[in-house]
C-alpha cells in the first residue's frame, strides 16, 4: 500500500510541474481599457457644415491587446475607425457613444453632439458680380473670445444647396415667417428664369421655389412682403419693367396684379406693424408721377396735401410729392 501511495504522489508532482502559471508572469492577466481624461468631452457644439474630429487617447492596464472601436450616433453604428470624423449636415442634438473592446472586455463613453445653426446672429448679404452671378453671404457675429465678426467662407447658398442652381441677378430678400424669401431677376430664359426662393432661415436650405414661365416679363426686383405673412393675402412683386404681380406667400401662387396696374419705379417700401395682416406699402407710380400707398392691403391711395386720393382723382400736380425726385425721399426698406 505504501508503494502505491508513493507512486500516486509522484504522478501528481509531474502533472503540477507541467502547468504554467501565467498569472504570476502577467501574460494572462486582464488588460483593462482606459480612455485618458479630457480626450473625449461630455458635450460637443459644432455649427452646421462644420467637421468634428475626436481622437481619444487609450491605454491598457497590463499589456497592449488588439482593440476594436465602434462609434454610435443615435444608437446606430456610424464608424469603426479609431477617430470620430463627423460632418454636421443636419441641425439637431445627437446622443453618441464610443465602444472600445479587446479580448478581455469593453469600455463605453457616452457623449452628446449638438449641431447648431451658424446663421442665428449676424448679417445676411446678397450680391452679384458683373456677369450677374448671384451670391449669398453671411457675416457671423462674434461668439468666442479672440474670434471677431467674420464672413463664412464661400457662397452660403451653394454650400447648403449643392444641387440647386442659384438664378442670376439676385435682387431682393425679406425675412417672413421663419423663411428667407429671395428674388432673383434671372435672364428670363428657360435655363435662368426669374425665381423666388424660400430658404429656411436657420439652415439656408431651399424649401420651396417659384418660377413663372407663363409670364415672360416676370423678372422680380422688389418684394412688397411684410415680416408676418397672412394666409389668403397676396403681396406685390415689382418686376424689372415696372409691372407688378401678386404673390401669395402661404400658397406660393403668382398672378397679375389686380390693384397696382400702373408701372412703377424700382423701389418699394414695406412697413410691417408687427402682427399678421398689418402692413403698409409704398410705390412710386411712374405714370401718375406720385407716391401711392397700400394700407393694410387696401388702395392704392395717392398722397395729396389734403387727403389720400384714389388713382382716378390723382394727377401729378395734385400729388403731395409732385416735382420731387423720389430717390431723395424714398426709403427702400422701413424698419419694423
Amino acid at each position: 500500500m505504501k508503494i502505491r501511495y508513493m507512486l500516486l504522489m509522484c504522478g501528481l508532482l509531474c502533472l503540477t510541474s507541467c502547468f504554467k502559471d501565467e498569472t504570476t508572469e502577467g501574460t494572462g492577466a486582464i488588460s483593462e481599457i482606459i480612455i485618458e481624461d479630457g480626450t473625449i468631452k461630455d458635450t460637443y457644439e459644432i455649427d452646421k457644415n462644420d467637421t468634428l474630429v475626436i481622437t481619444p487617447k487609450v491605454r491598457q492596464t497590463t499589456r497592449d491587446k488588439a482593440l476594436s472601436y465602434t462609434w454610435e450616433v443615435d444608437q446606430k453604428v456610424y464608424s469603426t475607425d479609431t477617430s470620430f470624423v463627423y460632418v454636421g449636415n443636419m441641425l439637431g442634438t445627437y446622443q453618441c457613444r464610443l465602444i472600445i473592446e479587446n479580448e478581455d472586455g469593453k469600455t463605453f463613453f457616452p457623449f452628446t453632439l449638438n449641431v447648431n445653426s451658424p446663421y442665428e446672429e449676424g448679417i445676411t448679404v446678397l450680391s452679384c458680380d458683373e456677369e450677374g452671378k448671384s451670391m449669398l453671404s453671411f457675416m457671423l457675429k462674434q461668439r468666442d473670445t479672440g474670434i471677431e465678426d467674420h464672413f463664412e467662407q464661400g457662397d452660403c447658398f451653394a454650400l447648403n444647396n449643392p444641387d440647386e442652381p442659384f438664378a442670376s441677378h439676385v435682387a431682393d430678400m425679406v425675412q417672413c415667417d421663419g423663411s428667407l424669401i429671395i428674388a432673383c431677376r434671372g435672364e428670363g430664359t428657360t435655363a435662368d428664369p426669374g425665381t423666388i426662393y424660400y430658404l429656411n432661415e436657420k439652415t439656408f436650405v431651399v424649401e420651396n421655389m417659384l418660377t413663372a414661365p407663363e409670364y415672360p416679363d416676370f423678372k422680380p426686383t422688389r418684394m412688397g412682403i411684410p415680416a408676418n405673412g397672412s394666409a389668403g393675402s397676396s403681396y406685390p412683386i415689382l418686376c424689372e419693367n415696372g409691372s407688378v404681380y401678386e404673390f401669395s406667400t402661404t400658397e406660393g401662387a403668382l398672378a397679375p396684379a389686380t390693384k397696382l396696374k400702373s408701372t412703377y419705379a424700382q423701389a418699394c417700401a414695406v412697413y410691417s406693424g408687427g402682427s399678421a395682416g398689418k402692413y403698409d406699402l409704398l410705390f412710386w407710380d411712374n405714370q401718375v408721377g406720385g407716391l401711392c400707398l397700400l394700407l393694410n392691403g387696401y388702395g392704392p391711395y395717392y398722397c395729396s396735401s389734403t387727403y389720400l386720393l384714389t388713382r382716378d382723382q390723382c394727377v401729378g400736380s395734385a400729388n403731395y410729392f409732385n416735382g420731387l425726385d423720389f430717390v431723395t425721399m424714398f426709403i427702400p426698406r422701413l424698419p419694423a
